[in-house]
């Protein structure tokens, strides 16, 4: 499991309790990057495709429907944003370089030994980096001082039409205003792991639901 950090040091207190439980707590920062990379990649090309859209059709034998082809694109070409270039965002960035799309990031400091094809976007260059994301993958930790990092001004500044992949936890986004932005047609479509784990249908993702703009 994934606690959060306030959960974690909650848990910690009891040690010795957990241990006659039977119950090992450890910290393995690297043991899911690259599943949570794939899984972002998947988001991210089913976005891009409206995979989702298209199998919602074919269950309820829809063979005919009004999507046009033409608003399906590739990830080639296409600008790659990632906000938190850590262990999970260099690796989506590793595999997203293939396709080839262009890869930018955003963390508090430059990634030392990152390629020359993965572009550092300092706080000073913030807006230029979100105006040209195709797409925004977001990969930052849940902390106070990143809890609705991602709000509306940060979430307007992106192209319109823009995408947002969101492979952390919830709650670093600021889900007012994302519904709004959705609502309006300034993001074009949410994806996010918390959706495709549980499976069921948050607040957001039914309002996201009723506009279409969700695949």
């Amino acid at each position: 499991m994934g606690p959060d950090p306030d959960d974690l040091s909650e848990w910690l207190t009891y040690p010795a309790f957990l241990l006659t439980l039977g119950i090992v707590v450890s910290n393995t920062p690297v043991a899911v990057d690259d599943a949570t990379a794939t899984t972002a990649l998947y988001l991210m090309i089913s976005a891009f495709r409206h995979f989702s859209q298209r199998e919602r059709n074919l269950r309820v034998a829809r063979w005919k429907s009004d999507f046009s082809p033409g608003l399906a694109h590739d990830l080639t070409g296409k600008t790659l944003a990632i906000l938190g270039l850590g262990g999970i965002g260099f690796r989506l960035a590793e595999l997203a370089h293939a396709f080839p799309m262009r890869i930018i990031y955003h963390s508090r400091n430059k990634v030392l030994g990152a390629p020359d094809w993965c572009e550092y976007f300092g706080q000073e260059r913030l807006d230029e980096f979100l105006g040209l994301a195709d797409v925004l993958s977001i990969h930052i930790p849940i902390r106070p001082d990143t809890e609705g990092l991602v709000n509306e001004e940060m979430v307007r500044k992106l192209k319109k039409g823009a995408i947002i992949v969101n492979t952390a936890r919830g709650k670093v986004i600021d889900e007012a205003a994302l519904i709004k932005a959705l609502e309006d047609g300034h993001v074009s479509i949410l994806q996010s792991i918390q959706a495709l784990l549980f499976a069921r249908l948050t607040t957001l993702e039914a309002r996201c639901c009723r506009t279409g703009r969700v695949p």
